[in-house]
């Protein structure tokens, strides 16, 4: 498998997750309070794919965007598959049953997650 093949891997994963996540919130109401937590927990690395994304498709000819651009697919995916984890582990876990608060416990459970993944790497 190539540097290619291997990217465009990853890049189907990272995206293909959180879109059968909230595929799965929308049309299965029984798994809307487990798929929001993975939802908050997948969204600050979506918003920074989307940045990474932004300033390539505004700046192609800049050599930096478009390393970031088709690197970071590949040198994201273990912290990706850690948080991924993490949140599927913790939206089970009842309690709260307000969905943005789960949202929310989602989304300030990736730094603990990072974390844990950092100093157990």
């Amino acid at each position: 498998m190539d540097d290619n093949q291997l990217s465009i891997a990853a890049a189907l994963f990272e995206l293909g997750i959180p879109a059968c996540v909230i595929a799965s919130a929308v049309y299965a109401p029984r798994c809307r309070k487990a798929a929001i937590v993975v939802i908050g927990a997948l969204s600050l690395p979506l918003v920074l794919y989307l940045s990474i994304a932004a300033s390539y498709l505004l700046g192609p000819a800049s050599k930096g965007d478009t390393f970031a651009f088709y690197a970071m697919w590949a040198m994201t995916f273990e912290a990706y598959l850690a948080v991924l984890v993490g949140a599927v582990i913790l939206s089970l876990v009842p309690r709260p049953s307000n969905l943005f608060v789960r949202f929310a416990l989602g989304v300030a459970s990736v730094p603990a997650l990072y974390f844990l993944f950092s100093t157990l790497a």
